[in-house]
């Protein structure tokens, strides 16, 4: 059984029972993915024990839950800003992940990814907002010109070319080619 402290502290009883969870948002969608996941696989042997699931479970629904009912204090805004300070000296990273960039700021992952909740936000948006600014900025480079667009998007941490496209063009509506060419075709 988990503890009704535990629960109560991470997730006050009102704010469960009087919000809907969107399965269309990003944790909202990751909390579907994994109740659907845990009925389809309910009668075979799970390895977890049932308080680890359903501690997975409430932290889900509390990230779920986050942007509705929290707001960012000045300590986690603080915080916020030394995450995004340390992720801009390691964005190029290829292997960046939450739990390295958590580690690094000497806190627990699932504090960080409740941090970037309240921020309406999520790791991997900030992440790759980050590494597509970074790349656009080479892109408008004169003096980076001489890189091939499979140049940055390594230098930018996505040396996967096909994923640098679509990500590039997600964020900027525009492949990596097209947004050069633009900025070039102005600069003359």
């Amino acid at each position: 059984t988990m503890s009704r402290t535990w629960v109560s502290r991470h997730l006050p009883p009102e704010e469960v029972c009087c919000h809907q969870i969107d399965s269309s948002d990003c944790w909202g969608g990751a909390l579907s993915a994994y109740l659907r996941a845990l009925y389809v696989n309910f009668d075979s042997d799970l390895p977890l024990s049932s308080l680890l699931l359903g501690e997975q479970v409430l932290q889900l629904v509390e990230l779920a839950l986050a942007s509705k009912y929290a707001e960012v204090s000045t300590h986690q805004a603080s915080v916020m800003g030394r995450i995004r300070t340390m992720m801009r000296e390691v964005y190029h990273e290829e292997d960046l992940t939450p739990a390295k960039v958590a580690s690094m700021a000497n806190l627990s992952k699932a504090y960080l990814h409740r941090l970037f909740t309240r921020a309406g936000t999520t790791f991997c948006a900030e992440l790759d907002a980050l590494r597509i600014s970074q790349a656009a900025a080479l892109l408008e480079s004169r003096c980076q010109r001489h890189l091939t667009i499979n140049e940055i998007g390594i230098k930018s941490g996505l040396p996967n070319a096909p994923q640098f496209a679509r990500k590039f063009r997600a964020l900027r509506g525009l492949t990596p080619s097209q947004y050069r060419q633009t900025h070039q075709s102005v600069d003359n």
